[in-house]
């Protein structure tokens, strides 16, 4: 029997293969790291200039670091300026005026009148308009009133500021409250 070299050449195939692709795997990452990376680390180690110009042709990282640099340019400016005025209002002498004497206190005031009661007759009429579609009780009433479902709570006519309140399905009836908490009842 003879032994065949065929398989330490498929072994050895094999390991420069694997070999080239990590080489080439190394490479793609030296490339990314030299593409990417080393223009962020560039402008990082630029000087601060006093009016720094975003590069509209640079990456984006680093536009995004030069764009940083302008707002905190004119951050920087702000608070030079803040500086100025207080150090100019710390130096200023303080004026010390008298407090002048409090005034006698007044009798207490009576409590406004209630409002009037409101015209409920609008109220009514409005309802009255709602055309209702579909009613969904439980839990969670809901039903479907001039083209749009709403729930429990949600505004119907905000002019008027009248609210679905729910439903009373043993009655069938829709019920709807004001601002006032008025409840006005509709069949449906």
């Amino acid at each position: 029997m003879t032994a065949s070299a065929a398989p330490s050449r498929i072994r050895a195939s094999s390991v420069m293969v694997k070999w080239s692709a990590i080489a080439a795997m190394l490479l793609l990452v030296a490339f990314a790291a030299m593409k990417f990376l080393l223009p962020v680390v560039i402008e990082m180690r630029r000087e601060k200039v006093a009016n720094p110009v975003a590069d509209k042709s640079a990456p984006t990282a680093v536009r995004a670091i030069q764009v940083t640099r302008q707002v905190v340019a004119k951050n920087d400016a702000n608070v030079a300026y803040l500086g100025e005025v207080v150090s100019a209002v710390e130096n200023k002498p303080v004026e010390v005026k008298p407090v002048p004497a409090p005034a006698p206190v007044a009798a207490p005031r009576p409590p406004p009148p209630p409002p009037p009661p409101s015209d409920l007759s609008r109220f009514h009429a409005a309802v009255a308009q709602l055309k209702v579609d579909g009613v969904v009780s439980g839990a969670t009433s809901r039903a479907y009133i001039d083209g749009r479902f709403v729930k429990q709570g949600e505004i119907i006519n905000r002019a008027l500021g009248l609210r679905f309140a729910g439903v009373d399905a043993d009655a069938h009836m829709l019920l709807f409250t004001n601002a006032d908490n008025v409840t006005f009842r509709k069949r449906y």
